[in-house]
């Protein structure tokens, strides 16, 4: 009977051990489980309404325009909000687009046009003004008519933008001008009215020039001068042999336009 009892004594101390094993490896899982769980929280928190950008009341108030886009907070300068974009009553405004993958292409296509069209050297462009050209017409449609002069007491001709551009090599040559520029805009500022369109702030500096009488605008050197612009987009001709699906990287630039002076010529026109 001593030894029945021992062996049934060890037999349930067995079992002890095993459950209590059991509940120990439990125990660590959970805690393992957990530990992932509150780190993933940690890493990638979940988006909630204070993550979300949320215009003022005031802001709304002073730059109307604001409220047709999805702006998220990128930049501070919310005046490029303060005029119409739309054109027509063909206008699909920003926030109704629905088109981030293009909106993204032609933000940033109009981004490389301005600072690769002003940020000039005149060293460099007479050294090899070919590459100058080569850069703006992988952005812009080089073959298009443009008019030099659109004032009223202007005479201006047309001609095409790569004419156009290589007058402007020659006076930068000429007058030996060198500038630095930024231009600041975000996927907020694309829309559609016929044509797509860009909305943007450049920041130039003329930093030499012997003349800025070419520049019609109170430039002083070294001193920077904002200007907001709309580029406007087209599809480019696609060449024989080119991928014909990939059409979103075929926009390029047809014009740019002044937001301001155009604003006051429509308004002179009604």
């Amino acid at each position: 009977m001593d030894k029945k009892e021992n062996s049934a004594q060890k037999s349930l101390a067995s079992r002890i051990l095993c459950y209590v094993a059991m509940a120990a490896v439990a125990c660590i899982l959970f805690l393992i489980a957990y530990l992932l769980i509150k780190s993933r929280t940690e890493v990638e928190p979940i988006e909630d309404e204070r993550n979300v950008y949320k215009a003022s009341e005031e802001d709304r108030r002073k730059h109307p325009y604001l409220t047709e886009t999805n702006f998220h907070g990128e930049f501070d300068d919310l005046s490029l909000f303060d005029y119409p974009f739309k054109r027509s009553d063909s206008y699909i405004c920003n926030r109704d687009l629905d088109q981030e993958e293009l909106c993204e292409v032609l933000s940033q296509r109009a981004t490389d046009y301005v600072e690769g069209m002003l940020n000039v050297n005149y060293r460099d462009l007479a050294a090899d003004p070919q590459s100058y050209l080569e850069n703006l017409s992988r952005n812009c449609i080089m073959d298009i008519q443009i008019m030099t002069d659109l004032t009223d007491e202007g005479d201006g001709e047309i001609i095409s933008r790569e004419e156009y551009l290589e007058k402007c090599i020659d006076y930068f040559v000429q007058n030996r001008v060198s500038m630095d520029a930024s231009f600041m805009t975000s996927t907020s500022l694309v829309w559609k009215d016929d044509y797509y369109f860009c909305r943007g702030m450049i920041d130039l500096t003329v930093n030499t020039a012997d003349s800025l009488k070419e520049f019609e605008e109170e430039i002083t050197l070294g001193e920077p001068k904002k200007f907001m612009v709309e580029l406007a987009f087209r599809l480019a001709d696609v060449a024989i042999g080119e991928d014909q699906s990939d059409y979103i990287n075929k926009y390029k630039v047809v014009f740019l336009q002044d937001t301001i002076a155009f604003r006051r010529y429509l308004d002179s026109e009604t």
